[in-house]
C-alpha cells in the first residue's frame, strides 16, 4: 500500500530523520508535537497504462518549522529521501520517485512556517 511506502521512504532516510526524527504524520500536526515534523497527505493516485499494474501517486509533503531556514532544511532531507528512489517498500514496488515543486507558507495564528512539496511516486500494484 503506497500510503505505508511514502512515510517508511521518509522514515528511512538518516538525514530526514537526523532532523525530525520519527515525526512523519498523515494529514496533520498533534497539538503537543515537536518541531521540525513533517505531514503527508496523498492528493492523487492515478492508474498507468491498462494491463501494466502501474500507479503514478501524488503526495504533498509539508515541512513544519518554527523558522523558514529550519524548513528548508527539511525541504531538502525530503527531496534527498525522494529522489528517483528504486526499491521495494512496506511490499510496494517503487520504481521511480520525483520531488516536484516547493512553496513558503507563513502561518500567522500558529507563527509557523510551512513548506508543502509536491511528490510523484510511480508504483507497482
Amino acid at each position: 500500500m503506497i500510503d505505508k511506502a511514502v512515510p517508511s521512504i521518509m522514515l528511512s532516510h538518516a538525514g530526514l530523520t537526523a532532523l525530525i526524527g520519527t515525526r512523519v504524520l498523515p494529514l496533520t500536526l498533534g497539538d503537543k508535537t515537536s518541531l521540525p515534523a513533517v505531514t503527508y497527505q496523498k492528493i492523487s493516485d492515478v492508474r498507468g497504462p491498462a494491463g501494466t499494474g502501474t500507479r503514478i501517486a501524488r503526495f504533498q509533503i509539508s515541512c513544519i518549522a518554527k523558522t523558514l531556514l529550519e524548513a528548508k532544511e527539511v525541504v531538502a532531507q525530503v527531496q534527498s529521501a525522494f529522489d528517483r528512489q528504486h526499491r521495494t517498500v512496506s511490499g510496494v514496488q517503487v520504481f521511480d520517485s520525483d520531488p516536484e515543486d516547493d512553496y513558503d507558507e507563513y502561518d500567522e495564528e500558529t507563527k509557523l512556517c510551512r513548506v508543502p512539496v509536491d511528490i510523484l511516486v510511480k508504483y507497482k500494484v
